[in-house]
């Protein structure tokens, strides 16, 4: 068991394909992830995912998580409104990706 919980970790901690759910030229966070990784020297593959777009910052874009490669994303980020993340869970976990980070606002410190 400890294996198991020690490879699932691995993939967690250091994945090598990344979704990125909500990805745009115009969002600070995954301009940031993208500069973070560069800088950790992240050698893996991004995935952006975007309705509206082709490409994101020069990589191919994909318009909905169904579309991404199958059997290929082992680490999802989701930076959408909070309107659309229970889809994008519930459409992440269809595709068998289940170690997700959530990077959006709109939840306690928006108030009620």
């Amino acid at each position: 068991m400890e294996s198991q919980n020690g490879s699932r970790m691995q993939r967690f901690f250091s994945p090598r394909h990344v979704a990125v759910i909500g990805a745009s030229a115009k969002n600070i966070w995954f301009a940031n992830f993208l500069n973070y990784a560069a800088q950790l020297g992240f050698d893996g593959c991004c995935y952006p995912v975007n309705p509206n777009a082709d490409e994101v910052f020069g990589m191919p874009a994909y318009r909905t998580i169904e579309a991404l490669p199958e059997g290929d994303i082992d680490f999802a980020i989701i930076m959408v409104k909070t309107t659309l993340v229970p889809d994008a869970l519930r459409r992440l976990k269809q595709r068998g990706i289940t170690h997700i980070l959530l990077l959006t606002s709109g939840y306690a410190e928006m108030g009620e």
